[in-house]
This record gives C-alpha cells, sequence and structure tokens, in this order.
C-alpha cells in the first residue's frame, strides 16, 4: 500500500476538483448508500462522500465517481474506521508470513538445504 502524506490528503480535500465531484456524488445519491441502510432500506440523508478503495491503497481512484459512496457523518466513520482495521490487519498479517518465512528459509539454509529442523517426530 502506497502511504499517501497528509500533506497531499490535504491539498486532495482542499481541491476544487474534489469538492465538485463531492457536491455531484450528494447531489446524485443524498441517501446514504452504506451496506446496512442498502440491506435494510434506510433512507437516511448523506452528508459526506466515502472512497471505497481507499486514496492511500490507490491514489488515481481518487476522483472516480464508481468508487465513491454517499453516507451519513456516522456511517461514513465507521466505515472509515473499518478500513484502517482492515488495513492495519492485513500489514500484521503480511509480517507474520513474512517472519515466519524467514524462519523456513534459515532453517533450510542452516540444514543445507534439508530442512532437518523443520521435521517433527
Amino acid at each position: 500500500m502506497n502511504r499517501i502524506s497528509s500533506y497531499q490528503k490535504d491539498r486532495f480535500y482542499a481541491s476544487a476538483a474534489w469538492k465538485k465531484l463531492r457536491d455531484y456524488k450528494l447531489q446524485m445519491c443524498p441517501d446514504c448508500e452504506c451496506p446496512v441502510c442498502l440491506e435494510y432500506g434506510y433512507s437516511l440523508p448523506a452528508s459526506e462522500v466515502h472512497h471505497i478503495v481507499d486514496i492511500d491503497q490507490d491514489w488515481s481512484l481518487r476522483l472516480t465517481y464508481s468508487n465513491l459512496m454517499s453516507c451519513t457523518h456516522d456511517h461514513h466513520s465507521r466505515l472509515t474506521m473499518q478500513s484502517l482495521n482492515v488495513a492495519r490487519d492485513k500489514e500484521r498479517k503480511n509480517k507474520r508470513f513474512d517472519a515466519v518465512t524467514e524462519r523456513l528459509l534459515k532453517a533450510v539454509t542452516d540444514t543445507g538445504g534439508r530442512g532437518d529442523s523443520l521435521v517433527t517426530n
């Protein structure tokens, strides 16, 4: 995941292009489009726009209309927290996988390619 600097994010969210697209999205979809509202048929007025694929994950989608979801403030906050938790969990899993892979490679290298220390009786 490419980390976008807070400066870049601030500039983007202050840009005329974002404000225009955000306003257009809210005009075209004035009700919350979050999964819960859609599933239960709620019709709550949206006040914010959520990036489905976060701009940290794919900067090129930042102004893509189909990557946007109208949301209430509360639902946007929850979606954002979920996205951050998923990204954090994925990063943790990748680190654990890398550590296990490193231990396996070391075991194989230390045994001359036989991997004897990997075999348990």
